[in-house]
């Protein structure tokens, strides 16, 4: 099962959300756990304090599907991916590019939105390794030393730092799966990533 078809279906269960869409889609995600398998091996167990993790679709609940993106169940040790909320960021991420930015946002409100106007830069299909790869982040805590130096991080930029360390896992991902540099290929401008 390809990406594109899943991105069909999920186009199809926007339109018209409800039970029979929500089947199709369900039904396609089901036919494409080898493809999470291979995520795990590949991007998730390499990590050491991930080896014994798993990731697994989110699929429906009477005919519906939550908003968040990527979930860790600590209970089963399973990253649960959940791509309507994966296509929700990545629509969200094209509306920051349309939207002036409020004066009366903080600094760190404008650091997020000038990041998700660059991140709508990047193809739809690396948005699941991007949130997965942030929750990756999460769950290894890798906020901690900020936080061992008594620096405070609001959650904020908890998140924040998260989705730079995800980026760039998903920019070696990219050059070893393309052999090009992901900046390059997108013209992302982002630089903050290299500093983490």
């Amino acid at each position: 099962m390809s990406w594109l078809q899943i991105e069909k279906q999920i186009a199809a269960y926007k339109r018209r959300p409800g039970l029979k869409s929500a089947a199709a889609l369900d039904k396609v995600l089901k036919s494409s756990a080898s493809f999470l398998e291979k995520l795990a091996e590949f991007y998730v167990v390499t990590h050491e304090p991930l080896q014994k993790d798993g990731v697994v679709f989110q699929f429906s609940e009477n005919g519906q599907y939550p908003q968040w993106g990527c979930r860790y169940d600590s209970e089963h040790d399973l990253f649960i991916v959940n791509v309507i909320g994966v296509d929700s960021f990545h629509l969200f991420c094209q509306q920051m590019v349309q939207e002036e930015l409020p004066p009366e946002l903080t600094r760190t409100e404008k650091r997020w939105h000038c990041f998700c106007r660059e991140l709508a830069k990047l193809p739809r299909n690396l948005f699941l390794l991007l949130l997965l790869f942030q929750e990756e982040a999460r769950i290894m805590q890798i906020t901690e030393p900020a936080r061992r130096r008594r620096e405070e991080l609001s959650q904020a930029d908890q998140d924040y730092f998260c989705i730079l360390w995800a980026f760039r896992e998903l920019e070696n991902v990219y050059q070893q799966l393309t052999g090009n540099s992901l900046r390059r290929d997108t013209q992302f401008t982002w630089f903050e990533s290299e500093w983490l």
